[in-house]
């Protein structure tokens, strides 16, 4: 300050831009390093994220399949970039758990059949993160319950994946139920997930005697149902498998059409005042508070 005037400087010095390097996997887990790079949004190339590199170990601590610890090691090279070095540990995570045995078809019939569960889950077979998961179950006779599922993340290291499902379920000699999910998730980040659904729904009568000796229409009489919806998964939480603080949300909205098909061994009275075709609209959701 002189007289009626203020004078002022400012000096401005710029460090150097620091770009993340190469991006190192040290332990015993087959992991390609395109799928670590998407999971935890830090690639190669990138501009250094302090909080990117924090909220890394958090990501990683949530595969089942791995133990990442609790530190990251940032190494700060010469040529201005930033080397990450993740060390992992391999967790035991695939699973098999069956049971097999013979059981007679029927009071009647000596002739034995397979009867049991086999439940087999794997996960990061191919070093991509993925699951595989399949549920079998023939607890009564003529009948069985099949489940099988898939779910592939980042696919071409994008942030896009895929998750399918089966569910099916043959009811002795009576009908057959068929549950087709598909659905194209896209990750904002790990924990920040918005998806695009199909979901097909149907039932078949095997033995068309049910319908001649029924007197209202069974709800599983040759029904075909066909969704699409939106589903939203977020999640904050302080150990995903055991979490003691957090919250966890889970929405799908899903809207379609449901046919039921005439069946012409059936008594045509049984469908007279039922809607053959009708509008079917869902909302699903979840919301789990966990407080220490």
């Amino acid at each position: 300050i002189h007289k009626n005037s203020i004078t002022a400087s400012a000096f401005l010095e710029k460090n150097p831009l620091i770009l993340i390097g190469d991006i190192q996997i040290i332990g015993d887990v087959k992991l390609r390093k395109e799928f670590i790079s998407s999971h935890i949004q830090i690639k190669k190339g990138d501009v250094y994220n302090e909080s990117l590199v924090k909220n890394a170990i958090k990501a990683l601590n949530e595969l089942l399949f791995l133990d990442a610890g609790e530190n990251i090691v940032v190494v700060f090279e010469e040529n201005n970039t930033a080397k990450i070095e993740i060390h992992v540990k391999k967790k035991a995570a695939n699973t098999f758990d069956g049971i097999i045995g013979f059981a007679p078809k029927s009071a009647e019939d000596n002739k034995l059949e397979i009867t049991g569960r086999v439940s087999v889950s794997l996960l990061n077979m191919l070093g991509h993160g993925e699951s595989i998961l399949v549920d079998w179950q023939k607890t009564e006779p003529l009948s069985q319950k099949l489940s099988a599922g898939y779910t592939y993340q980042y696919i071409l290291n994008s942030r896009i994946g895929n998750e399918s499902r089966i569910d099916l379920l043959k009811k002795d000699t009576t009908y057959v139920s068929t549950t087709i999910f598909t659905s194209v998730p896209y990750y904002f980040s790990y924990n920040k997930i918005i998806s695009v659904n199909y979901e097909n729904r149907s039932s078949t009568i095997l033995n068309n005697t049910v319908l001649s000796n029924s007197t209202t229409l069974p709800e599983y009489a040759d029904v075909n149902t066909n969704l699409f919806g939106i589903g939203i998964k977020f999640w904050n939480l302080d150990y995903a498998i055991n979490p003691r603080k957090g919250y966890y949300l889970s929405s799908n909205i899903n809207s379609g059409e449901r046919k039921i098909e005439r069946n012409p061994s059936a008594d045509q009275r049984l469908y007279e005042g039922i809607k053959l075709t009708s509008r079917q609209d869902e909302l699903k959701g979840q919301f789990t508070l966990y407080i220490p």
